[in-house]
């Protein structure tokens, strides 16, 4: 048994701009600083935890979350309200460059051991495009806010899971 409710909105998006839609989804969900951990699990307390990640290669953007069962509805509002924040360009110069910051960091890291290679190339391999992590960032570099927005644009909802705690019984 649990006391917390799980919930993941998922999306499908037709948009190939996986550079973009990385940049959304820390922007959005995945960093301290993205819109959804600020505002809907620190500023209302919706949620336990809300993040957000884009799985590029299947065309589909999740949200999931740790939420009372009394808070679902207005998490979920909560959290399309946020996307629309995106979806109309409100997108701030810290969000950019926080991103941008996790981004480097992230490519940094490859390298550190022989086997950060090895995953790095093998990744690369199965997405078809075998390229090194300083011009995996550098692509980042190039995706302005307009591309961001046109990926937050393309998302459209497809189904919502719960999995929901026991009712306690009065």
């Amino acid at each position: 048994d649990v006391n917390q409710c799980k919930a993941v909105m998922a999306f499908k998006t037709d948009s190939d701009d996986i550079y973009a839609l990385k940049m959304l989804s820390l922007i959005y969900g995945e960093m301290p600083f993205s819109k959804l951990f600020l505002n809907v699990r620190e500023k209302m307390s919706l949620c336990y935890y809300c993040a957000s990640h884009s799985v590029s290669v299947k065309g589909a953007f999740f949200v999931d979350c740790g939420v009372e069962r009394s808070n679902i509805e207005k998490a979920e509002a909560e959290i399309t309200a946020q996307l629309n924040e995106i979806r109309q360009g409100n997108i701030t110069d810290m969000e950019m460059e926080g991103s941008l910051m996790a981004l480097d960091n992230a490519v940094l890291q490859i390298g550190d051991t022989p086997s950060s290679y090895i995953s790095w190339y093998f990744d690369c391999f199965c997405d078809g495009d075998i390229i090194s992590p300083e011009e995996h960032f550098r692509r980042f570099t190039e995706v302005t806010r307009e591309r961001i927005v046109e990926a937050a644009n393309s998302l459209k909802p497809d189904s919502i899971y719960l999995m929901l705690n026991k009712e306690v019984q009065g």
